[in-house]
Formats: structure tokens, C-alpha cells, sequence
């Protein structure tokens, strides 16, 4: 896939989410063609991950997760949790994969995480 700039493609997922939204409340339907240009827009952010999951994106992997950050961070400065959101969880998904800490202070095996999670489900009673 050709590469885009993530940030000005971020300013335009908030922007099509926002008219598709505005529209909604206003006609009460989604407008079709906004509605596949902001899939298409987030699918790209998704298919970016999955090729770098599958081993095909090359070593994009801390540009990527770095770009995603700063996409968060831009969607969180704006009010926009939902997007926000999204891009925090690609994250996720990326330093889970590659084994990158993002919280902890060092990145987390599985075995490693089992027992955390065990602990932590046992402090919430869930």
C-alpha cells in the first residue's frame, strides 16, 4: 500500500466521523459515501498493522507505533475518545506482538502476563 501521512489521515477520520454524525441527528441516515471513506480510512490504519503482524511491513514496527502515539495523542487533545481509542489499541496490538513495553516499564511475556493476570482478576473479583 502507498504510505500516507497518519496525522492528516487522523484529521480526517475526526472530520468524517463528525459530519457523519452531524448528518445523522440532522436526516436521522448515513450518508454511503462518507460512511466508505471513513471505513476506508480506518481499515487502512488496520491493514497497516496486520502486514506488520504478518511480517510484511518491513521495520516500520517503532515508526508505526510511534505515529499511532501521536495520532492518540492529537484525537485525545481534540475531545475525540473514540479515535483515541482506536489508535491506542492498534498500539496494543503492535507492542503486544514485538513484545515493545508500552506501561510496565519492560515489555511482558506471556507466561509472564498469565500470572499478572491472575492476580489482577483476583484484586477485581472478576
Amino acid at each position: 500500500m502507498d504510505e500516507v501521512n497518519l496525522m492528516e489521515l487522523t484529521k480526517h477520520i475526526m472530520r468524517l466521523q463528525k459530519e457523519i454524525y452531524r448528518g445523522f441527528v440532522d436526516s436521522g441516515w448515513v450518508n454511503p459515501h462518507k460512511g466508505t471513506l471513513l471505513a476506508d480510512c480506518l481499515d487502512y490504519c488496520l491493514y497497516l498493522v496486520l502486514d506488520l503482524i504478518k511480517g510484511r511491513g518491513g521495520d516500520k514496527t517503532q515508526a508505526l507505533l510511534d505515529q499511532f502515539m501521536r495520532c492518540e495523542a492529537y484525537c485525545k487533545k481534540e475531545g475525540d475518545r473514540l479515535h483515541a481509542d482506536f489508535f491506542a489499541t492498534l498500539q496494543q496490538l503492535i507492542s503486544s506482538k514485538y513484545n515493545i513495553s508500552m506501561l510496565r516499564g519492560k515489555a511482558i511475556e506471556r507466561e509472564e502476563f498469565k500470572k499478572s493476570w491472575k492476580r489482577t482478576r483476583e484484586e477485581l473479583g472478576i
